[in-house]
């Protein structure tokens, strides 16, 4: 059906770039969605990170350790956080919302101590997404943010007397806050979904237009081109194509038309010819006297006389 159409080839053409066009478009919409959708959760755990550094800070600096557990632990309950820890720089877990590993010691090859201790990798040059990672903690899980701040030595710190960190100590823990994307994952989903709902709507509509638009353009003038050539080849050469219209395939039906005109016209004269060697010049003479006044009305009496069907003008 498809070979044999040219509606249906030029349709499924169109259809077809559409359906290409519209759907690079929507993976890379999807693309972004996702990436700002992750942008922002990002920068919502960043300054989450910040701000518990801080508290903790104000809490280290004075030597409440018992308000720094019970405050992780406190938070790590909370739906929107799935973890939170604080570990040494040897590794040694010192606070963490799950107090069973408090006291634990973290495998220097897990992902969250090659973000510092990996080959190249300095803690100055640990900012922004260096400080960032998404994984699942099982295979059945949802996905996770996890995000590690440094706690650096500050002036404060190795200046107050209940410290003992000397100023040449960089570091003096890190700060692990892990955030479930179960939220942003659902967005996502629904953001992909709508996105392919508008897509499919689209070809959907689009095709519907398309397809009109060349059935009634195209389809329909090659259309009636065809029945006129079916009828002329069965040897009715005064059918004629109705031109409506005055684009390319208009030209095509009057030249059509002409081509018929022409061709109905030369067996016309060939008719003339042999009625003129069969019927002799005297009866074609009186012919002329009686049905027509110039030279020019020979051509239509002999269509009259010669093609069946028509009648004299006698």
């Amino acid at each position: 059906m498809l070979n044999s159409k040219i509606g249906l080839k030029l349709t499924f053409g169109v259809v077809l770039t559409v359906l290409i066009a519209i759907g690079i478009f929507a993976y890379f919409n999807i693309q972004s969605e996702n990436k700002s959708l992750l942008m922002e959760v990002e920068r919502h755990a960043n300054q989450f990170s910040e701000h518990l550094k801080a508290d903790m800070g104000y809490d280290m600096l004075h030597q409440d350790r018992k308000r720094i557990r019970e405050g992780i632990q406190r938070i790590g309950q909370q739906d929107a956080v799935d973890h939170i820890r604080v570990f040494n720089k040897p590794g040694e877990i010192v606070y963490s919302s799950d107090p069973n590993e408090i006291g634990t010691v973290v495998n220097m090859n897990a992902d969250v101590c090659n973000r510092c201790h990996g080959e190249g990798v300095t803690l100055s040059s640990l900012e922004g997404q260096a400080r960032m990672r998404i994984f699942h903690s099982d295979e059945d899980s949802t996905r996770m943010l996890g995000i590690i701040n440094p706690v650096y030595n500050e002036a404060s710190c190795w200046t107050a007397d209940c410290h003992a960190h000397p100023s040449s100590q960089a570091v003096l823990g890190m700060l692990d806050v892990i955030l479930p994307l179960t939220e942003v994952d659902r967005n996502i989903r629904r953001s992909q979904i709508a996105v392919v709902v508008l897509a499919i709507s689209v070809i959907l509509i689009l095709s519907l237009i398309v397809g009109f638009m060349v059935r009634w353009w195209i389809d329909r003038p090659v259309q009636e081109l065809l029945k006129a050539m079916k009828h002329v080849s069965g040897g009715n050469l005064a059918y004629r194509v109705e031109v409506t219209r005055n684009d390319e395939l208009a030209m095509l039906a009057k030249s059509f038309n002409n081509m018929t005109e022409n061709e109905l016209s030369s067996k016309i004269i060939g008719a003339a010819i042999a009625v003129h060697k069969q019927l002799g010049p005297g009866l074609l003479e009186s012919t002329y006297e009686v049905c027509l006044a110039h030279e020019l009305k020979l051509l239509g009496f002999l269509k009259e006389a010669v093609l069946p069907g028509w009648l004299c003008l006698c």
